[in-house]
């Protein structure tokens, strides 16, 4: 029993945070058309009423990258697209790129699933920029109209946390102790 516990103790030691990884969706890699729910790793993606569904830009604020995400269809009310984060992220934004402004787009961010638990920061903007929240861990984001406007997500833009392992065999463990 006392070597189980020390070779966990060396595993929990040894198990390092390696630093977060910055990643960015940019959804040119889907078809026009795609619904997304589970087909980015560690994302599910959901709408409130309707589809999250991969779209065109007609006028697209990143050159050369003209797909989002889009709530379809529009002007369905409530106007959510919520992404569950696992693991869960300290980081989140997106390029706001809209059809139609209106009242804007608010990011908001939980520490529970499919924007449950507490609210733990949020940005809205009226303009075509790169809104984000971070500093805290974030379970789900929700992006939503503030009036009847036309948007779509892009660069969905996250971290994720990475842990770096280092193996030992039992007699390179039993050597620390001598």
């Amino acid at each position: 029993m006392k070597k189980l516990a020390i070779s966990l103790i060396l595993v929990c030691c040894i198990a390092t945070t390696a630093g977060a990884v910055q990643i960015v969706e940019t959804f040119e890699g889907f078809p026009v058309g795609t619904v997304l729910t589970t087909q980015i790793p560690g994302l599910t993606i959901s709408a409130s009423t309707g589809t999250a569904t991969v779209q065109t830009a007609s006028s697209p604020v990143v050159p050369g990258e003209p797909q989002g995400l889009a709530h379809l269809p529009y002007f369905d009310y409530p106007d959510y697209l919520i992404i569950d984060f696992s693991p869960m992220v300290s980081f989140v934004g997106a390029i706001v790129d809209f059809g139609q402004v209106d009242s804007g787009v608010m990011l908001t961010v939980y520490d529970g699933p499919g924007g449950t638990g507490n609210l733990l920061g949020s940005m809205a903007t009226t303009d075509e920029v790169f809104i984000s929240v971070g500093g805290v861990t974030i379970a789900s984001a929700r992006f939503e109209t503030l009036g009847e406007d036309t948007y779509l997500i892009d660069n969905l833009t996250y971290d994720q946390d990475t842990v770096a392992t280092e193996s030992l065999s039992w007699d390179e463990i039993k050597s620390l102790f001598r």
